[in-house]
C-alpha cells in the first residue's frame, strides 16, 4: 500500500519557494510564524480538478534529501492555473489583446500543452 496518490504519475510536480511570515497575535503576548509553499506542477486537465483547498501535498523534506520517508507537509491554499505566457500580460494592455492571448493559451491547454504550470 502506498501511503501517498500521485494521482497516477500524472501530478509532477517541484517546490519553488518557502516563505515565512512573522506576525504578533491580536493581544500583542506573542508571535506567530506561517509557512506558505509555492508549488509548481504540470499542467494536466485532470489533476488541476482533483487538487482542492484543505488538501494536503507531500514534498519530500529538503533537509533530508536522499532519503525516501521523510515529508513536509503542506496544504493546499489555492490553485491558479497559469501559463509560461501569462506572465507577460498586464492590464496596461489593450483588453482586446489580452483576451487574444488568452484564448491563444486556453487552445494551447484544450490540446494538452506541457508548457504550462500551475502553482
Amino acid at each position: 500500500m502506498q501511503p501517498f496518490d500521485d494521482l497516477s504519475g500524472e501530478f509532477q510536480a517541484r517546490l519553488r519557494e518557502i516563505v515565512s511570515t512573522t506576525r504578533q497575535t491580536a493581544d500583542g503576548s506573542s508571535t506567530v510564524t506561517f509557512s506558505t509553499a509555492r508549488i509548481e506542477c504540470d499542467y494536466t486537465p485532470g489533476v488541476v480538478k482533483r487538487l482542492g483547498l484543505g488538501q494536503l501535498v507531500a514534498v519530500p523534506n529538503v533537509q533530508t534529501l536522499g532519503t525516501n520517508n521523510i515529508y513536509s507537509l503542506y496544504e493546499i491554499a489555492d490553485v491558479y492555473p497559469m501559463h509560461y505566457s501569462m506572465l507577460t500580460l498586464d492590464r496596461s494592455q489593450p483588453a482586446a489583446i489580452r483576451k487574444e492571448f488568452m484564448d491563444l493559451i486556453e487552445k494551447e491547454w484544450e490540446k494538452g500543452s506541457k508548457s504550462t504550470w500551475s502553482k
